[in-house]
């Protein structure tokens, strides 16, 4: 069995795509198809098979710096003139999301323990303390008592905005993240994607497990709209095997400003869920399925709209171009996909779980519910959950 690949991302100037499989990343041009580099780091031989090296991407503004890290805690810069690695370093825990400032001088890395730290880009000589430890030379500059899933920069670099497991969005002052200025509070499930809307920087948009897609005015705090899109994916949905997963998860939010969309993946669902922007009444509206070969572990847009996913299955790299208001997707002889489709990662001798995110979720204790039918789950609430809910509605 061929590792998939996991993670893919449009640089926002080049036509150059990154994907990713674990041990490694190919680089291919997205508007040709050919495959310009690979990259793997000589050390990546010593690990395990399904050893994830490349769980996080960023590029920087002008797409000339590539940041990556995964489970060996190394945040690694990357030239993509060259493909030469600029800077290595270890990070004090597991990273979940990260993002270059605007000059592209300073990562700002988000980890499964709910901190936030900033990095230099460049690794001067005296950056390390003696004794190798990054941790007290490197304060945290936000702080969660819950994990944090996600993690974005405002517009303006004033603020940065995290999201955690406990449904709490956070607006902190950057750099001085002590300061709060507000919280986005209303969904009654893990968030699990925070995004700022490109064409209307002042906004947020937000998902995860509550089957809502969420605008607000993040610096207020106030919610502006809360769209419900179960009933267009129900049915794609497979069934649960607890009650974590008995319910849709938003994998991934993708915002495109040149048709002004949004994008959403679920995990273990093979469709794509593309929202339309409506600029008289700034909501998002028109919700369409985009009917995918297999569920969709990733996906990014290019700088023409178009959407590019890997799949769990053997197709591996999916693209879907604009057809009059929705997608299809191209042939598997496309000069864009093939040649990708036909190169290989390296071997695994079992499947990886891809969908650990359904483990973001708190009730599966709560659900000695495996007995029950599928509707019963889906009507399952957690006491904490439904508390909440009540709580909102009073």
């Amino acid at each position: 069995m061929q590792a998939a690949y996991v993670k893919v991302l449009h640089n926002p100037v080049k036509e150059q795509l990154v994907l990713s499989y674990g041990k490694g990343l190919h680089v291919i041009n997205s508007s040709t198809g050919e495959i310009v580099n690979h990259v793997e780091p000589i050390e990546s031989s010593n690990k395990g098979p399904s050893f994830e090296r490349f769980r996080s991407l960023s590029f920087n503004n002008d797409g000339s710096l590539l940041a990556t890290t995964g489970e060996d805690k190394e945040l690694r810069i990357w030239n993509t003139e060259s493909w030469s690695e600029i800077s290595k370093r270890s990070v004090p825990k597991r990273v979940n999301a990260l993002h270059f400032t605007r000059d592209g001088k300073t990562i700002v890395e988000a980890d499964k323990f709910g901190d936030v730290y900033c990095f230099p880009t460049e690794l001067p000589a005296d950056d390390v303390p003696a004794n190798g430890d990054e941790q007290q030379k490197h304060k945290p500059i936000v702080g969660h008592v819950s994990m944090v899933t996600d993690m974005v920069l405002s517009d303006d670099e004033r603020y940065v905005i995290t999201a955690d497991r406990d449904e709490h969005i956070r607006i902190s002052r950057y750099p001085n993240g002590y300061n709060i200025e507000s919280y986005c509070l209303g969904h009654t499930d893990v968030v699990t994607n925070v995004r700022i809307v490109p064409w209307s920087t002042n906004l947020l948009v937000s998902a995860g497990g509550d089957c809502t897609v969420r605008l607000w005015d993040f610096v207020t705090g106030k919610e502006l709209q809360s769209l419900n899109y179960k009933a267009q994916i129900e049915k794609y949905v497979p069934e649960g095997t607890d009650a974590n997963s008995a319910e849709p998860i938003t994998m991934h939010l993708e915002l495109g400003a040149k048709d002004q969309i949004a994008v959403m993946s679920f995990a273990k669902t093979p469709i794509l869920l593309v929202l339309t922007w409506n600029a008289s009444t700034l909501t998002f509206e028109s919700p369409k399925v985009v009917e995918t070969a297999a569920p969709v572990l990733n996906m990014t847009l290019d700088n023409d709209g178009n959407i590019w996913t890997v799949l769990d299955n053997d197709t591996r790299v999916a693209l879907y171009v604009r057809k009059d208001d929705s997608f299809e997707a191209v042939a598997s002889d496309d000069s864009r996909i093939e040649k990708i489709n036909a190169t290989s990662t390296y071997e695994l001798s079992s499947k990886p779980d891809y969908y650990t995110i359904f483990g973001l979720r708190k009730y599966v204790e709560s659900a000695a519910d495996l007995d029950l039918d599928r509707e019963e789950r889906r009507s399952h609430v957690s006491p904490k959950k439904k508390r909440k809910q009540e709580k909102l509605d009073s």
